[in-house]
């Protein structure tokens, strides 16, 4: 399916995306793919760690002037750390990627394959959060054979609560719409009980973020569903099982999970079990484009978050 977002992407007016995890080869195989669609900048510590004859535009954090940077953090920081502690997390590659994102000499960042998720995402969050009140979670885009789905929140909020829940679900919705042309969203917030089978608060909450999410989005057309198992929401046949008179028979391609724990499970289990192929996490509520991979992506996985990064700058 992304290889037809691929054929629509063009070769003019390439979208400068900077690569932090420079010396992985799995991410020069993926830029290799894609060159003739993205100005790709490849982010090394120093020079020695590029590799010979390495074929893309590369920058290295110890010879570059960084000048510039360390007193844009500073001014954004409003002046509350100094030169010393900023100029070190200046020389620190996602803060440095994420400085230039939020100065407009990139359009978008991808990251971690070689980093933990809070390397990423702290960074991100603090330079490119759009203010301190706007909400920021997190998609990831599986694809097998021609299903595509969404699961989030798989890499930020570990606790959500019942309204954060429910914009979870509308980012989601949105970015199906807006950037992988999902006509109809179909959302399930997802849990231990279907249809009032079990009890509990965390089961309680999971609905109010359901009659959250329907109220925040009622002039679209996005749908709703829950609180229901994975197995009902995924399987017509299980689902009019649970659910009696059931008229609901289209297959949702968006699933809500209630905290992180359960989401980032279950993203790993689809790849590594499932056979499915995972794009992202891909951040949602910054100001520009930006991806944390997982550390087991593959080359496939990160040429189809490249291809869905290009297609978010394209919206933009």
């Amino acid at each position: 399916m992304l290889n037809l977002f691929k054929k629509k992407l063009s070769i003019k007016n390439k979208p400068k995306i900077i690569f932090s995890d420079g010396k992985n080869p799995l991410l020069q195989q993926a830029i290799e793919s894609l060159k003739n669609y993205i100005d790709p900048i490849v982010l090394f510590k120093k020079k020695d760690d590029i590799p010979k004859n390495f074929p893309f535009k590369t920058i290295t954090i110890n010879t570059i002037d960084l000048n510039k940077y360390v007193r844009f953090l500073h001014a954004l920081s409003k002046e509350q750390t100094n030169f010393k502690q900023v100029k070190s997390l200046v020389q620190q590659p996602n803060y440095l990627s994420s400085l230039m994102l939020k100065m407009h000499e990139i359009d978008a960042q991808i990251s971690g394959l070689n980093f933990f998720s809070k390397d990423v995402i702290k960074p991100a969050i603090e330079i490119l959060k759009k203010n301190k009140n706007d909400f920021v979670s997190s998609i990831c885009v599986l694809e097998k054979n021609k299903e595509l789905m969404i699961f989030s929140d798989c890499g930020l909020n570990i606790f959500p609560n019942y309204q954060q829940r429910a914009k979870i679900a509308i980012m989601a919705c949105d970015f199906a719409k807006n950037i992988l042309k999902i006509k109809k969203p179909i959302c399930c917030f997802l849990s231990y009980s279907t249809n009032n089978s079990g009890k509990g608060k965390l089961v309680d909450d999971v609905k109010k973020s359901c009659l959250l999410a329907k109220q925040m989005a009622k002039k679209t057309n996005y749908e709703f569903h829950g609180e229901i198992q994975f197995d009902a929401a995924y399987n017509q046949q299980i689902r009019t099982k649970k659910i009696k008179n059931c008229q609901w028979k289209t297959k949702p391609n968006i699933y809500i999970f209630p905290e992180l724990n359960s989401a980032n499970i279950s993203y790993k289990i689809a790849q590594q079990l499932g056979g499915y192929k995972c794009y992202g996490p891909i951040l949602l509520g910054l100001s520009s484009p930006i991806s944390d991979l997982s550390r087991g992506a593959t080359a496939e996985d990160i040429i189809g978050t490249i291809i869905l990064t290009i297609m978010q700058i394209k919206k933009k």
